[in-house]
């Protein structure tokens, strides 16, 4: 599941940018 672990990686992203 690509497209799971690139949400997860996005939203860990937006987490550390936040």
């Amino acid at each position: 599941d690509g497209h799971a672990v690139a949400f997860k990686s996005r939203k860990l992203k937006d987490a550390e940018r936040r």
